[in-house]
């Protein structure tokens, strides 16, 4: 979200590439097309500011479906009851409707992640806390990672 890493996150590059070799999918959320969303299986497009709703949309999908990482939220989450219920409400129809993104590829975004966590990675990259509420989308976008079982492992 936000980055652009050929050019602002060179070093990533070559991981990227090599993971991208082994069989990994791409997810690129900008508001512009820029060379790696050119390389993405799935490109999204949403309006500008509106990252936030679709990690909701994601972290609910992961709540409502069981499929996060029960003992990290067990034994280390503070306050999950309320985030997840401030989650329920993003629905896939929600999401579309704030991001200008079709449900369909809301669908495909959080599908791909489910099957693929924890082994997911985000760049949050420089734009997002540009935006009038940047610094709760980065804050959520922690919260997924968190959600996914993303932290201290291998990638």
């Amino acid at each position: 979200m936000a980055t652009n890493p050929p050019i602002c996150h060179m070093p990533f590059m070559s991981d990227m590439a090599d993971a991208l070799q082994r069989g990994g999918k791409l997810v690129v959320v900008d508001t512009r097309l820029n060379p790696i969303a050119c390389k993405a299986d799935i490109f999204a497009r949403p309006r500008t500011g509106t990252d936030g709703a679709l990690l909701w949309g994601l972290a609910r999908h992961l709540i409502e479906t069981g499929s996060y990482d029960h003992d990290m939220v067990e034994k280390y989450a503070v306050g999950f009851e309320a985030f997840a219920e401030y989650a329920r409400q993003f629905t896939p129809r929600r999401v579309a409707s704030e991001t200008g993104l079709d449900e369909q590829t809301v669908v495909q975004i959080r599908e791909l992640l489910s099957k693929n966590r924890p082994r997911v990675i985000f760049y949050p990259g420089a734009g997002l806390e540009h935006q009038e509420n940047g610094v709760n989308t980065i804050r959520v976008m922690a919260s997924l990672m968190y959600l996914c079982g993303a932290l201290d492992i291998p990638g």
